[in-house]
């Protein structure tokens, strides 16, 4: 049932064949955050690696095909299921509030044991087709998963969505959270949304990134009072690299890679990757796996 996340990244940066050294070298805080994502430096590119990113087949999965009908019927994950990580899915699993919830909100919920759950009646949970909600499992935290949905809120949920021990997901009064399939919360990882927040599918969020639409106070500038919230979208197949920072009314392109620390003020093209503070492009044509 895990759920298990990509563990290896890699991205791969094509180049054209007799490109001019650059004029400018590269300077130390760019080499070392191009190095930080795999990629090279211009000027020190590595042999191109042209292979296609492989997708993984649930039906060719050989731990799937061995549990039958059960194997069916394990949510969509990114890479074939270990076993350990099944069993320990199925050590951890809370029955009762498991059975409660998937009962309530007309869907498929697996809640583990010690993992918080705040779901206001008004609040309104939508499963599409072979939805899948998996809650505090995977990693061995201190600090429990924690979801909470507020007055009149939404989840959308339209495939398999993991949050992870120590991920905290909360939805304030009337907002809309929306996630696609194979989407993962990693450790510590946080999403405060207060307006509407949506991620695609195979998107992820590594430990301790966060997403906000929202700037929680107030703030006035230059005399004028700016807009506290405004939405986030983030496209599919993401990566959100550690400690880093999604802000409000910033639309992520598909593809791209947001670099551990980075602060994303302004939108980010689709498959290029970002980083620094406030983030800006540091590569382009990048693929992740």
């Amino acid at each position: 049932m895990v759920l298990s996340a990509s563990r290896h990244h890699r991205v791969s940066r094509p180049r054209k064949t007799g490109s001019p050294a650059p004029l400018v070298a590269p300077s130390v805080t760019m080499r070392s955050e191009l190095g930080a994502l795999g990629v090279s430096p211009p000027g020190t590119e590595r042999p191109v690696d042209s292979s296609p990113v492989s997708v993984y087949d649930p039906a060719e999965d050989p731990f799937r095909r061995r549990l039958g009908r059960l194997g069916g019927l394990l949510p969509a994950t990114h890479n074939p299921v270990a076993a350990r990580d099944f069993w320990a899915v199925v050590r951890r699993v809370g029955i009762v509030r498991s059975a409660w919830y998937s009962v309530r909100l007309r869907g498929r919920v697996l809640i583990a044991r010690r993992a918080r759950v705040k779901i206001r009646h008004s609040a309104t949970v939508e499963f599409g087709p072979g939805a899948f909600l998996l809650h505090g499992f995977l990693h061995n935290s201190p600090a429990p998963a924690s979801l909470e949905l507020g007055r009149n809120t939404t989840l959308t949920l339209r495939g398999t969505a993991q949050i992870w021990r120590g991920a905290q997901i909360k939805v304030y009064q009337g907002a809309h959270l929306d996630l696609g399939d194979r989407v993962i919360f990693n450790e510590g990882s946080r999403v405060l949304c207060c307006a509407g927040i949506k991620l695609g599918d195979g998107t992820g969020l590594s430990w301790g990134a966060e997403i906000s639409d929202t700037d929680m106070h107030p703030i006035r500038v230059n005399g004028q009072w700016i807009d506290e919230q405004a939405p986030v979208v983030i496209g599919d197949h993401v990566m959100v690299a550690a400690r880093a920072m999604i802000l409000k009314g910033v639309h992520v392109g598909d593809g791209a890679i947001v670099a551990a620390g980075a602060v994303v003020t302004e939108d980010v093209p689709a498959r290029c990757a970002v980083g620094g503070v406030p983030a800006r492009v540091i590569a382009r044509d990048v693929d992740w796996r």
